[in-house]
């Protein structure tokens, strides 16, 4: 990576960047942000994916008004570009960033065009269009949005069911849970808890 951007080489250097943050824990992204500083910022600027890596290290190393920034203009580009995911991926930072900053207004703002866009848009990756949801709905409680993040999280669901991910899937109940317990509809909560299969149709709770 190092030899690339001393090179100039700056389409290698970017992908192999991006590649090897994917490796990487969000609060470790800090330690890439010298590296994001020696590509030309008019590079920087043209790419919604490196401007969204920067946001998520500035916030990493507790830049936020820098992080806001960085995910705001990612999210533009992106929009511009017709880059979806990308500017979900953006957006969802965004919604992330300003809890972390205690700022619900933006949140809840943010919350609705990660909502808008995710009824709009259809992602090639259902695995990545579940994630989003489940982490968008998973902070939806916070700023009073509840329908939408159940909404969300069902949809999330549903995605997790159809493509077999264990995991997901109960990532999802869990969330579903907590929903119904926030808002005291304690006996239907109980059923998420239940043990279930995994399938590709709809369970009977969500008939």
């Amino acid at each position: 990576l190092l030899t690339h951007l001393e090179a100039h080489d700056y389409n290698i250097a970017e992908e192999s960047l991006l590649e090897t943050s994917l490796a990487w824990t969000e609060s470790s992204l800090s330690q890439l942000l010298p590296i994001l500083r020696r590509l030309p910022p008019e590079r920087l600027a043209a790419s919604p994916r490196l401007l969204t890596l920067q946001g998520k290290a500035q916030m990493a190393a507790g830049e936020q008004e820098a992080a806001a920034n960085s995910l705001e203009q990612a999210r533009l580009r992106a929009l511009a570009s017709a880059e979806w995911t990308e500017a979900l991926n953006a957006t969802v930072q965004l919604v992330r960033l300003h809890h972390l900053r205690e700022d619900l207004g933006l949140a809840r703002l943010y919350t609705q065009m990660a909502d808008d866009l995710l009824h709009k848009t259809r992602l090639d990756d259902r695995g990545l269009e579940a994630d989003l949801l489940l982490r968008t709905a998973a902070l939806a409680p916070d700023t009073g949005l509840y329908p939408q993040g159940e909404a969300m999280a069902f949809r999330a669901l549903s995605l997790y069911e159809a493509q077999g991910n264990l995991t997901g899937a109960c990532d999802a109940l869990l969330t579903l849970f907590s929903f119904h317990n926030q808002t005291g509809r304690y006996q239907a909560s109980a059923g998420y808890l239940q043990p279930r299969p995994v399938t590709s149709q709809h369970p009977p709770w969500l008939r």
